[in-house]
């Protein structure tokens, strides 16, 4: 069995076709969901039927503030209310790769330590994934 690095798992954002990597990431959650639509009718008898509806991907990162090209884009993003191309890079090489809205971008700092920031990014459209 083959273990990976979380350090590995990696958040790239697109600019001129050229993929720039988001430093600073502490932490990186990736999730699919899907919408579970009920299609019960009398001819299914006594069982419920449900079928998959639509789904989304959101990408949640958390880390030390760089100030980097990577997270102004990322910022402009969010105050601009448009999508940006993103990749998403796991361990094993698989990718993903779309365009995502920023549904949140925070920042925050105290006196003794450094400056932080946490994202959220949800699907806008159809999304590639491609195996290593």
């Amino acid at each position: 069995m083959t273990f990976y690095f979380g350090r590995d798992f990696q958040l790239r954002v697109i600019s001129g076709g050229a993929p720039i990597l988001v430093g600073g990431l502490t932490t990186t959650d990736f999730a699919v969901n899907t919408t579970v639509l009920e299609a019960s009718s009398p001819q299914n008898g006594a069982w419920q039927q449900r079928v998959s509806g639509l789904r989304n991907v959101r990408i949640s990162a958390e880390g030390v503030f760089e100030d980097s090209a990577a997270e102004a884009l990322l910022r402009a993003t969010a105050l601009g209310g448009n999508a940006i191309e993103c990749s998403l890079i796991f361990a094993g090489g698989d990718t993903l790769q779309g365009f995502f809205v920023v549904n949140r971008y925070e920042r925050a700092g105290t006196m003794a330590e450094m400056e932080s920031y946490r994202l959220t990014l949800e699907s806008a459209g159809t999304l590639t994934y491609t195996g290593a």
